[in-house]
């Protein structure tokens, strides 16, 4: 066999070799660069926002004090607004709004409707504000019914991953004439089945920082939970 013809013979496999190792070079650089980019878009993805709603209390006193003065709240939900996506849940037997600047803004009018469009949002954290007076009154729709109410609370502890009961003192006429005391209500609390949920946890607040009380443990939740 000629020189000729045996240099053909060889460089035929060898050309194909080179080829493969050249396609094969080509495809880990492509998909090096494309997991590369993958890696950079989930890092600079930003974290989804946990879904928090906070609940008021009914109570006839602190709705008026809201309607003239609606930074102390307007502060929180700014300051939350980061971190979270928020709802805000107040009582408007009227239906008129009181002047919060939220985007988010639920009214109810009897108690049945607070837990109720409470759970609908189906949110990750809900915050039940619960009002007391000097005397540890607490704030109280006549019309409700204590175990009807822990029920409702149960039922919305089902769909959160955290649920906070926010105890926070206020002078308020309407606390002073109720017949529940905060006694009363951790009692009736302990005995109901709604005490066997590990998500909720209770917070005692002073009247003087109870919205920076709150928002510490929410972002402590936060961190802990959702990030």
């Amino acid at each position: 066999m000629s020189p000729a013809l045996r240099r053909q013979r060889w460089a035929a496999p060898v050309v194909a070799f080179g080829s493969v190792i050249a396609l094969g070079v080509l495809a880990w650089s492509w998909a090096s660069k494309s997991n590369s980019k993958e890696d950079s878009t989930s890092r600079t993805q930003p974290v989804v926002k946990p879904v928090l709603c906070i609940s008021f209390a009914y109570d006839d006193a602190w709705s008026e004090q809201l309607k003239h003065a609606p930074e102390m709240i307007d502060n929180l939900l700014h300051s939350l607004e980061n971190k979270f996506t928020v709802y805000v849940i107040v009582h408007a037997p009227d239906g008129i709004s009181p002047p919060l600047n939220s985007e988010r803004l639920l009214l109810y009018s009897k108690a049945q409707g607070r837990a109720m469009l409470a759970r609908a949002l189906l949110p990750q954290c809900h915050v039940e504000c619960v009002f007391t007076d000097k005397h540890e009154k607490v704030a109280w729709d006549v019309n409700d019914d204590m175990a009807a109410y822990l029920t409702r609370l149960n039922q919305l502890a089902q769909v959160v991953d955290k649920m906070v009961v926010v105890v926070i003192p206020c002078a308020s006429a309407k606390v002073s004439s109720s017949p529940i005391m905060l006694a009363d209500l951790q009692r009736a609390f302990k005995k109901h089945a709604i005490s066997q949920r590990t998500c909720i946890q209770w917070l005692y607040t002073s009247s003087w920082d109870a919205w920076d009380d709150v928002k510490r443990l929410l972002d402590d939740l936060r961190e802990q939970i959702w990030v």
